[in-house]
This record gives structure tokens, sequence and C-alpha cells, in this order.
């Protein structure tokens, strides 16, 4: 019996196989694979031409401009370099590229065809692949799964088709986490408006001729000192309360009397100031729920175990465990709610409301109750969010956070809207600074 080598692993394999293999033979086989690994696809242009052209973009988020007229252009066979200080705006020409934005003006060529108002899974078809700086794996799939499901990407059968999933599914895998529903309105117009709001409880007046705009794409801030009126605004907004005058207008529809699930059904979904959970359920249930509030089956549905539940049944789990896993709670999914951590209820609750795929998503101080190390991470989750192609209404007390985070800001006072701006015009505005330092009125400039 020949003894084995100990630098050979025992169990053989692809390793002990190589290992034993003359130079020549190690050579031959590394060749084999060089030419697996090569790309098959046909490209147009020759090596040394542009491959793909970023022409005049634009992409404005309401008054913040995050690119301003970028061109350049990419050779084959070139490595390309993209660099510049944090905000830059590296990112956000990645995902104008990769077809999460669509840009204000200007457009992206590949091959000199205008990529367009294609959807992100055709431009990956097309020859586009990409990377996140926040990885994004399938975390209950091996390392060859994932790669799987890259390789069927290219085959008619879909995403996972090798792993023997319905046609419909394969398309929606693709963009597991990103909202897949159609919305009315581009990248830098209203998505939503608040109109002239009032809202009177007999003589006190919660809101006063209330009027602002959301663009969609943007982070906008809802500030103000306690009894501002920040979550009777969000109430309004989402069915809770109605308004005595004025209206919210979502892709310039009014919401009118519609009831807060019908609300949730156009796409607009929220998170509480106190955390609001199904205790008793698991994180991965809590998600479910919102992930079935999408389809026919409802709620309902997901308890009684009805037929046409158990057609998307498979589907709903896998959404919802993407989701936890891009929220970075995928580990304590089978937990009870209520034995979770308290910073891991609230990345909970921001699950849930996307799980329903708001075309708007309102978060009523997420940060509350947050350390420091906390806040960063949350804020880090934040822009995750906004860049995988959601609008974003905040409501938060820590200053630091609302600064950092958000493109735009409204600050309201006694239920009236006192300033709306830049966060830099924010920090300036004497009204802002006497609303939080209790200056006197005749004190402000």
């Amino acid at each position: 019996m020949t003894e084995s080598s100990p630098d050979v692993p025992a169990e053989g394999g692809i390793v002990a196989e190589v290992a034993h293999m003359t130079e020549a033979e190690r050579s031959e086989h590394f060749d084999e694979v060089a030419e697996v690994v090569a790309p098959e696809r046909q490209i147009a242009v020759e090596v040394g031409q542009t491959l793909l052209e970023v022409e005049d973009v634009t992409l404005r988020f309401g008054g913040l401009v995050a690119l301003d007229s970028v061109s350049f252009d990419i050779k084959r066979g070139e490595i390309l370099g993209l660099i510049g200080p944090n905000g830059a705006g590296k990112t956000t020409c990645f995902n104008v590229m990769t077809g999460v934005y669509r840009p204000t003006s200007g457009q992206v060529l590949l091959e000199g065809a205008p990529l367009g108002r294609r959807k992100r899974y055709q431009i990956t078809k097309l020859g586009l692949a990409r990377t996140f700086q926040n990885i994004r794996l399938f975390g209950e799939m091996t390392a060859l799964e994932n790669v799987v499901v890259g390789v069927d990407a290219r085959h008619m059968t879909g995403v996972l088709g090798a792993l023997v999933r319905s046609p419909r599914h394969h398309r929606e895998e693709r963009e597991v986490v990103a909202p897949d529903r159609q919305i009315g309105v581009e990248i830098g117009q209203t998505l939503l408006e608040v109109r002239n709001v009032t809202l009177r409880f007999g003589g006190l007046v919660a809101l006063d001729s209330v009027s602002f705009q959301i663009k969609r794409g943007e982070i906008l801030g809802l500030i103000g000192p306690n009894g501002a009126g920040k979550t009777t605004c969000f109430n309004v907004m989402t069915g809770v309360y109605r308004p005595t005058s004025g209206q919210v207008l979502l892709e310039g529809g009014p919401l009118g009397r519609r009831k807060r699930y019908e609300i949730t059904q156009l796409g607009l979904a929220r998170t509480f100031q106190n955390i609001r959970l199904f205790s008793e359920m698991t994180a991965l249930e809590n998600v479910v729920v919102g992930v079935d509030a999408r389809h026919k089956t409802g709620v309902l549905g997901a308890l009684v175990r009805s037929p046409r539940h158990h057609k998307e049944e498979r589907e709903v789990v896998e959404k919802a465990s993407a989701l936890l896993e891009f929220v970075g709670i995928a580990d304590r999914a089978a937990d009870k709610a209520r034995n979770l951590p308290y910073g891991y209820q609230r990345r909970l609750e921001i699950a849930r409301a996307l799980a329903t795929e708001p075309k708007l998503l309102c978060l009523d101080e997420p940060a509350a109750g947050f350390n420091p190390a906390e806040k960063e991470e949350l804020m880090g989750l934040i822009r995750k969010i906004r860049d995988d192609g959601y609008t974003v209404l905040l409501i938060e007390h820590d200053m630091r956070l609302v600064m950092g985070v958000t493109d735009r800001i409204v600050v309201l006072e006694f239920g009236k809207k006192i300033a709306d701006g830049l966060p830099a015009e924010i920090r300036d505005n004497p009204a802002v600074v006497a609303a939080y330092l209790g200056v006197p009125d005749d004190g402000v400039a």
C-alpha cells in the first residue's frame, strides 16, 4: 500500500488530483480551466474601442445634484478606476450605469446602444455585472449555489434554474430585495405631496396648512422639536388620521379616504416610534407578513395555508430571508421577535416595511435608544436602502444622523412648516435655531 503524501488531503478530490499531476499535465489542466472561465459571449467592439460610455449624465434628488454632467468612456480590455472622496458620487454613478437609478438627463451606452429604461436584470443580460459596497450573497446557499445563480442569469430558465424553480420566480430572484413594482414618476420627480394639510382635534390645531413634496430617490428628513407634529404628519400620510382640510397625493393621485392597508398596498410603508412587531412570531414570520401584503393570499392565507398560498410560499420565504440578510439580522431568523436585542427589533421593523415593496418608506425615529455605534450602522443601512432604489422619509431627533444621511430637510414647529432646504441651509436657518434653542420670536433675524 502506498502512503499518501502529508501535503495531499487523504480524502482525495480535485486538490489531490492536481497535486499528483506532472508539470506538463498541470499546465494542460489550467489551460482547460482558463477556457471554461473565459467569456463566450459576442462583443461588438474591438479591444481598445469604447465598450461603455457615460454621456453627460446628471442625476438630481430634489435639490441635491448627485451627478453633474458626468461623461467618460471605458475601452474594451482596460481596467478603469473610478475614484473620489466620500460622497463624490462613485456608487451613484454605478447605480445609474446598472439601472438602479435613471438619470435626470444624459444617457449610458453599451456597445454604442443606449441602455434607456431597461430593468436591472435586463442590463445584466446585456453584459453589465457588478459587485456591491456591502456584500450581498444568498447567506443560506453554498458558495457553489451562489455562483450557479450567476450562471443561470445567462440561461433561458432564469435565476436558480438548476434548483428547479418556476420561471416567474427566476425573474423575481434576480432583484430579490430591490422593489419590483412599477412607479409612475421618474427619479427626481415628485413622488408624494402633502398639500395644505390642516388637522384639528377640537380646538387644538395639530397641523396648520402644511405643504411639502418628496422626490423619488431622495432621503427627506422631517424634523422639529417635541410636539411639532412630525408623527402626526406621518399618521395623516398613512391613513391613521384624515386631514380636516388639504390632501396627500401619491404619484399625483389623492389618497382620499382610503384605509391604512389600502395605502400600504399603494406603496406607502412605515415603521413606528414605538416598536410594533408580532412578538410571538419569529423574525422570519414577521417579514413574511409584510411580503404577503403584496400577494393575493394576504396575511390570512399564510396562517390557514390556502392552496394559493402554497403556490407562493417558497418565493415568500426566500424574499423574507433575503430581506433579513439585507438588514443584517439573518442569523436570528428563527428567533421570536420578543427575544431579539432592541437594535435588531428596529432592523426587523425596517425589513418588514421593505417587504411590502414600498414606493416610499417612512421611518419614525428609527435611531431611538441607539448608542453612537448603532446610529452609525443605521446611517449606513438607510443609505443602502436608498441605493437599492427606495425613497425614504425620516423622522429623527438626532441632528448628527439627520444631517449626515438626508438629501433635504423639512422642519415643523407647532404644526407649521418653518423651513425646507438642504441640510447646510437648515443648519444655519435662524428660525430653525430659534425653534430648537427657544430663542424669542423677536430675536430671530
